[in-house]
């Protein structure tokens, strides 16, 4: 099976965000954001960057209804803050987490991409990634650097491979707060 790709768009230029697909072979662009706009960098707006991707050969499909990180369910939310393992319990989303498997398995390249630009901020390792590492799906994703690392290195670089005092993991929450509002970053 292929692995998945992630990557944010974060500061990075059109260009340079195409051709990172590019290099990475990618076919098939699935974006992860529950909005699919940005006030910043409109150029990534889902109206803008589908025909572009279009003429570098590269699919555009919008899953953020059913993968995004932040849904308008209130029992993901704890805290006022997106509870990861809650999410990922959704059935719409395990729903979704299967067509990125089924996809992969049938060797499309693919790779979803979110608004942030460091892995480590966003649902897309926190809960897309750890879910699928579960699934026995190797996510790769590509940082700010353009450097391809694993969801394992990701994930200790979040938890600083540490536990809490009473011996569990720490959640995986959003970083801000939710309060039903539209997702820019």
């Amino acid at each position: 099976m292929r692995p998945l790709i992630t990557i944010g768009f974060g500061a990075r230029e059109l260009t340079d965000f195409i051709s990172q697909l590019q290099k990475h072979d990618i076919d098939y662009l699935i974006d992860v954001r529950s909005s699919p706009y940005s006030k910043f960098k409109p150029e990534f707006n889902k109206d803008n960057i589908a025909p572009v991707l279009k003429k570098h050969g590269i699919k555009y499909d919008y899953w953020g209804d059913v993968l995004g990180g932040f849904p308008t369910d209130p029992y993901v939310l704890t805290n006022g803050r997106v509870d990861y393992v809650r999410l990922a319990r959704r059935p719409e989303f395990v729903k979704g987490l299967e067509r990125l498997t089924a996809a992969l398995e049938n060797d499309y390249k693919v790779a979803i991409f979110c608004s942030e630009g460091r892995p480590e901020e966003c649902h897309r390792t926190k809960c897309i990634g750890e879910e699928l590492s579960k699934w026995e799906v190797e996510v790769l994703h590509i940082d700010i650097n353009n450097e391809l690392v694993t969801q394992a290195d990701v994930m200790s670089k979040i938890t600083g491979d540490q536990m809490s005092l009473d011996g569990l993991e720490k959640p995986l929450v959003s970083r801000r707060r939710w309060e039903g509002g539209e997702e820019d970053f």
